[in-house]
């Protein structure tokens, strides 16, 4: 697995991608070679709220950047 601390804007978009292109959780975590919790986890972050056209959870590379951003800059003044 990836050992890397955050995922890249690159990476989301891929998950943006393969989410959309209906593969499953598990199959996106190989390919991107992280773990699956991270996959998930990430899935969530990017939820918009509406459905995609297979009916999942839609999600969005740039909603899962920002959030990621606004989460590093508020762990960061908590230090």
């Amino acid at each position: 697995m990836n050992r890397r601390p955050w995922l890249t804007l690159e990476n989301r978009r891929t998950i943006e991608e393969l989410n959309t292109g209906r593969a499953s959780g598990m199959e996106i975590a190989t390919r991107l070679q992280e773990d699956r919790s991270v996959i998930y986890r990430e899935l969530r972050r990017g939820r918009t709220g509406n459905a995609d056209k297979n009916g999942r959870p839609e999600y969005k590379a740039e909603v899962a950047q920002e959030k990621a951003y606004w989460n590093q800059e508020r762990l960061k003044q908590e230090v």
